[in-house]
């Protein structure tokens, strides 16, 4: 059954087009691969130092509470008390080395933030310096032929997609795509204005 590339939806034989984007159908079967999602550095440092905090503040609190019940401050009453303690001991141990290596990787994300950082600046000083909307129109959209909306929108990030690689070698295409999408496609397209400012 023919299915659209773009919308991944499915239609009856005999449909050549989306109705929602105007894409051509494909008979191929569709990829069930989940394509990868981009998450930025600075995102995946916050996400590791808060889990690293967590089991930081839960693997210390636990190992006190265990401390202090081995030594008999705390006194429970329990049936076994050693394999009680043992067994917290050693899940409160985990939850302190979790944090550490939690906090490890917040750290090397950090730095590599920094250097994506960097990067993004520098793409996107070219993009506004090097792009222009009737430029990526030109490429994207032939004279004379209409295109719905969501076509011209695929095809215009085509052309910036592949005039970006251009440039820039061996760039993280899901960063790309991410790039464009969120910054790229809106300053080239709605806010050319930008482009001017200092």
């Amino acid at each position: 059954m023919p299915w659209c590339p773009k919308c991944n939806k499915e239609y009856h034989e005999g449909m050549e087009r989306c109705v929602d984007c105007g894409c051509a159908l494909v008979n191929e079967e569709p990829d069930e691969t989940v394509p990868d999602v981009y998450v930025d550095s600075k995102a995946r440092e916050r996400e590791n130092r808060s889990s690293a905090w967590a089991f930081l503040v839960a693997g210390g609190i636990g190992l006190i509470g265990v401390t202090l019940g081995v030594t008999g401050v705390l006194p429970l009453r329990l049936g076994n008390p050693y394999l009680f303690y043992g067994v917290m001991s050693v899940v409160f141990l985990w939850f302190v080395i979790m944090g550490i290596i939690s906090m490890k990787s917040a750290r090397f994300f950090a730095k590599k933030a920094a250097s994506e950082d960097s990067l993004k600046e520098t793409v996107l000083k070219w993009c506004r310096e090097n792009l222009r909307a009737e430029e990526i129109d030109a490429a994207a959209i032939d004279e004379g032929t209409e295109f719905p909306d969501g076509v011209i929108y695929f095809r215009r990030v085509d052309v910036l997609k592949e005039r970006i690689n251009r440039q820039f070698m061996n760039l993280d295409q899901n960063m790309v795509d991410h790039f464009i999408g969120e910054q790229v496609y809106d300053m080239v397209f709605e806010a050319p204005q930008e482009r001017e400012s200092p």
